[in-house]
């Protein structure tokens, strides 16, 4: 749902849009001549129906039926990142607030990403929310579910890839002096809890964020776009 978020998938993906359905004000925006240039039929309904369609009223007025985006296995999508020299995946432990989920896919996109992956049985899923929120990067960017994220850890990093968590710890170096390596996984915790204890384990560093003010907190999806800006400089 949302004008933002439909544009970005009628820019990048039109294929996976099935049809639209709008109120009557949408017909006049730019995205309703973008959706018949690519022949996408659109449907006129009230506000009221299209806030039942998605159970919310912040649809702007359009929202799309799409398919599905195409499943990703992890150890298929790990070979095909072989060849690449740099590379950066998130990989969630319990993310359960969909604003934050979509703004972490936002984030991602803006940083190059190349996949979120997280717990089959942990966390939010995608919901119409979390496509909005995330200007539809949460259509585009490959999401990868696993049954468990701690035996996840050790197949990442027979890959050659780094996996560093946030956490306040003894142990964790400032952000500002970690040394990122050119393929790293990014382990972003819960909104509560943070990372798990058996994941922090795993992990091959711990880092943190120096904070200046009198909030000495950033949330979830804030801190994803800090440290996404920090591995797109510096790896």
């Amino acid at each position: 749902m949302g004008i933002h978020c439909i544009d970005e998938l009628v820019r990048h993906a039109p294929d996976r849009i099935l049809k639209v359905y709008a109120s009557k004000s949408v017909l006049q925006k730019h995205i309703a001549k973008a959706l018949n240039r690519e022949n996408i039929p659109i449907i006129l309904k009230d506000k009221n129906t299209l806030t039942n369609m998605v159970q919310s009223d912040s649809h702007q007025s359009i929202v799309a039926e799409v398919t599905p985006k195409e499943s990703c296995h992890l150890k298929d999508f790990l070979l095909s990142l072989r060849n690449k020299e740099k590379s950066c995946l998130l990989l969630l432990d319990n993310i359960n607030d969909p604003q934050n989920l979509g703004s972490i896919f936002r984030a991602a996109d803006c940083f190059g990403v190349d996949a979120l992956i997280w717990s089959k049985n942990r966390g939010t899923d995608i919901t119409p929310v979390v496509s909005k929120v995330s200007s539809g990067a949460s259509e585009l960017i490959p999401s990868i579910k696993v049954s468990n994220l701690a035996q996840t850890i050790p197949l990442l990093q027979d890959e050659g890839f780094e996996v560093i968590s946030t956490a306040i710890d003894n142990n964790a170096v400032s952000l500002f002096d970690h040394d990122f390596q050119a393929k790293t996984v990014i382990i972003l915790g819960s909104e509560g809890k943070g990372v798990q204890p058996l994941i922090l384990k795993k992990c091959d560093k711990i880092i943190y964020i120096p904070m200046y003010g009198k909030i000495d907190s950033l949330n979830v999806s804030q801190a994803s776009a800090v440290i996404l800006s920090h591995f797109a400089k510096n790896a």
